[in-house]
């Protein structure tokens, strides 16, 4: 699973266990309320932004706005 390369397995576990019975821990944060989770870790570039903007792939005419994605997403480092 690459997407989680960064996490725990514990955090991996209980990501599939919540992913196979429907069910998701994720809930609405502005970017700025999202930075507390990462206090104390190296971010890794390019910080917290909309997860269409995070390493594209893809020129932005060709992927959702980030207004439409409304989420956001960032890896941390210790």
């Amino acid at each position: 699973m690459a997407a989680l390369g960064y996490a725990l397995p514990a955090h991996i576990t209980k990501h599939e266990e919540l992913v196979t019975s429907g069910r998701t821990d994720a809930g609405a944060r502005t970017a700025a309320e999202s930075g507390r989770f990462f206090d104390g870790l190296e971010l890794i570039e390019p910080g917290i932004v909309a997860v269409s903007d995070w390493r594209p792939a893809r020129p932005p005419t060709e992927r959702p706005a980030a207004a439409d994605v409304s989420i956001y997403g960032a890896v941390g480092r210790l």
